[in-house]
């Protein structure tokens, strides 16, 4: 009976050890209902059961539970402040998950009403002035003394933009897409956005960019990033500054840039949309160590066994 209990405490303590490296390989997890929903419960199954048999097969199903259930914790990565490169951080961003840039170019879409469908496998769905495609340089308000000053990206070329020359915020451009993606971004043009949000006193255009797992800004939102606090906006040239966002688990299938209501009187346009899909996460999923575990615990019994048995 003692060689029975000692093996029964080697095969519950290195259980419990691998459990728990099992559920720090993520930073995040969602726990499916039943016989281990929370990590506490599963361990306490470990701690409180005593035949070594029931022990085995309850640390295997706990540990299969809870990989079932375990959501992978990717990268999520906000690409706006480097005013004069971001979009170059970007690309270099989805090149480093195996993918590339893809543009949509909005210079080239007819005015007036913003055609949804104008791009295949995206939905364009705008608010505001975003429902609309103007032709010209940009809003060109004009703003060329209050600092910082950028250049952002270089001057917007006359073109077509998503946008007007008149309508401030509150106003979104919903971009979905028909398979998620790993990243994507877009240009803005025109911004006046010189003050961080809490020094701004009302008078910044604090535009927002988020990322959501489902199609038209729905399911999880993956993440939200701020505009860079600079001026970009030049006389009589507009200037455009990039915003982005990736996830290196090819999650995102939709982003929203929303603009608010802003009593500084912003109006701005948006250029060219950034998108790319590369390569999945290739951190290996709790659940493809499980038959391992399993099998290591069997033998490590058998081996204790046939030891104390000699």
């Amino acid at each position: 009976m003692g060689a029975q209990h000692k093996s029964e405490s080697w095969v519950l303590l290195f259980s419990t050890r691998f459990l728990v490296f099992l559920i720090q390989l993520r930073q995040k997890a969602e726990y499916r209902k039943g016989t281990c929903a929370t990590i506490q419960e599963g361990l306490l199954i470990v701690k409180h059961s005593r035949a070594a048999s029931a022990n085995i097969i309850l640390v295997t199903s706990c540990l299969a539970l809870l990989a079932a259930g375990h959501a992978r914790a990717g990268t999520i990565t906000g690409y706006v402040n480097d005013p004069t490169g971001d979009s170059t951080d970007f690309g270099a961003g989805l090149a480093a998950l195996g993918g590339s840039v893809t543009t949509l170019n909005v210079g080239s879409l007819p005015t007036g009403a913003l055609n949804p469908s104008a791009f295949a496998g995206v939905t364009l769905d705008g608010t505001g002035s975003f429902d609309t495609v103007t032709f010209g340089v940009g809003p060109s308000q004009g703003n060329t003394v209050t600092p910082p000053l950028s250049d952002g990206e270089g001057p917007h070329a006359a073109a077509s933009y998503i946008g007007d020359q008149f309508t401030t915020g509150p106003q979104t451009l919903t971009v979905s897409f028909a398979s998620p993606v790993s990243g994507a971004g877009l240009f803005l043009i025109d911004l006046f956005n010189p003050y961080s949000t809490s020094l701004c006193g009302g008078l910044c255009d604090d535009v927002t960019i988020q990322a959501f797992t489902g199609t038209d800004g729905t399911g999880t939102a993956l993440g939200i990033f701020h505009a860079a606090a600079y001026n970009f906006q030049g006389n009589p040239v507009n200037y455009v500054y990039f915003m982005g966002i990736t996830s290196s688990d090819i999650d995102i299938g939709s982003i929203v840039l929303s603009q608010p209501d802003n009593p500084s009187g912003d109006v701005i346009g948006i250029g060219n949309i950034l998108y790319g899909t590369g390569t999945p996460n290739t951190v290996p999923e709790p659940s493809a160590m499980i038959p391992l575990l399993a099998a290591t615990i069997l033998l490590a019994v058998r081996a204790r066994r046939k030891t104390r048995v000699e």
